[in-house]
């Protein structure tokens, strides 16, 4: 759905949850502050 431009996008809480209960959120959120943090500096 966002791909294709929209704004919002139902769903259950389950899916909801796991989207953000996952190992790739864990490791994609520590990746991206440890860039944030490169960017401070510069």
């Amino acid at each position: 759905a966002a791909m294709i431009g929209a704004d919002i996008c139902t769903m259950p809480y389950a899916v909801f949850d796991k989207l953000l209960n996952h190992p790739l959120t864990d490791i994609g959120l520590k990746n991206f502050l440890a860039d944030w943090e490169k960017a401070q500096k510069q």
